[in-house]
């Protein structure tokens, strides 16, 4: 891991009577801290400036997308989208991976990644907010190599990845068939679709797997 090491955190977009907010779990922080590296939530400013200034990208969980960015219909079920969000992060993913930089997908991040190279979504999956499972990590995979062949996860999400994007292969899936992770096969990117940061010892442990290694890709070591 190289000195100084920086990454910019995406954030969501609150409504407030006096102007929009934005809002990050401080969980990413925290874990980023305790490797050292020196974090920054995002709240604006010229996207290329950024991915030259910055060493990683990580976009952290939060709502849904706009579903008209994967061709479909708002599903009923689906929250209000951040389009505000929705667009910043795309212009981030443009410009870090312009500069071949790292990003790190986590939950809705997951979905961002998936959405801005071309796969789509399932809008409501069933039995997948607020719970603890158990996923399959494919043979060989990064994961498969930290983790070993099946680990436990949180999970606080009720869409997931029906198309996989053209470029990336999956790392992980759960029983019932739901991508749980990516890893573009070129570029530096890595999704999941669990909170890793809820599963690092010291910070926040849902699950008994610590997840520091996810963090330590994202900072360099991959």
């Amino acid at each position: 891991m190289q000195k100084n090491y920086a990454v910019l955190v995406s954030c969501g977009t609150q409504e407030n009577t006096m102007s929009a907010r934005k809002s990050v779990s401080v969980l990413y922080g925290d874990v980023l801290n305790a490797l050292g590296i020196t974090t920054c939530s995002h709240l604006n400013g010229n996207e290329t400036l950024l991915a030259e200034r910055f060493d990683g990208l990580l976009l952290s969980g939060g709502g849904d997308l706009s579903a008209d960015l994967f061709g479909q219909q708002k599903h009923i079920k689906s929250s209000t989208p951040d389009k505000r969000r929705d667009t910043e992060e795309f212009a981030l993913i443009q410009a870090f991976c312009a500069k071949k930089k790292p990003i790190l997908g986590i939950c809705r991040g997951i979905q961002v990644l998936n959405v801005f190279f071309g796969g789509d979504l399932v809008q409501d999956v069933p039995n997948h907010n607020n719970i603890l499972h158990k996923i399959k990590l494919m043979p060989d995979s990064f994961l498969n190599k930290l983790y070993g062949n099946e680990i436990t996860v949180n999970s606080y999400h009720h869409q997931a990845i029906c198309k996989l994007a053209y470029g990336f292969s999956a790392l992980a899936y759960s029983k019932d068939g739901v991508i749980e992770a990516i890893m573009h096969n070129k570029l530096p990117i890595l999704g999941v679709q669990w909170h890793p940061e809820r599963m690092v010892d010291g910070v926040c442990m849902d699950t008994q797997t610590d997840q520091t290694e996810i963090f330590k890709w994202l900072c360099g070591n991959h």
